[in-house]
């Protein structure tokens, strides 16, 4: 059994496990894909090699809601828990106390960088917060 692609107008249209390329006979290109190889619907394959499509345009509208959510998702797993909890809190030392609330400046200020919202820098977490 191997994995073949099938193939119409240079494109791979599917992908199909066959004992043997001529029990897809019925296709008009036929390809067989070693097991090692990163090879999906949509590639191209032309001489003998497959190519993956270009990434599709990042809509900045989209990017910056993922990079908003993804900030407010670990405002709210990593620093609130933290932050909110006078005991904990108080169990840190000042220099902890600095940076998480440096931590938590710097994600608030994500949207700030200049390359939002496709090109950013995470702060790192503190240590002590992972």
């Amino acid at each position: 059994m191997a994995i073949y692609a099938i193939i119409s107008n240079g494109i791979v249209q599917n992908k199909v496990l066959a004992d043997a390329a001529e029990d897809l006979s019925s296709f008009p290109e036929v390809c067989p894909i070693s097991d090692d190889a990163l090879v999906d619907i949509g590639w191209t394959f032309s001489d003998g090699v497959f190519t993956a499509p270009p990434p599709a345009p990042v809509d900045p509208a989209t990017a910056a809601l993922d990079i908003r959510t993804q900030r407010n998702r670990l405002l709210t797993m990593r620093v609130d828990p933290i932050v909110m909890n006078a005991l904990r809190w108080a169990d840190l030392t000042a220099e902890q106390q600095e940076e998480v609330a440096t931590y938590r400046s710097a994600l608030l200020d994500i949207t700030d960088q200049a390359g939002f919202p496709t090109n950013i820098t995470w702060p790192e977490v503190p240590a002590f917060a992972r």
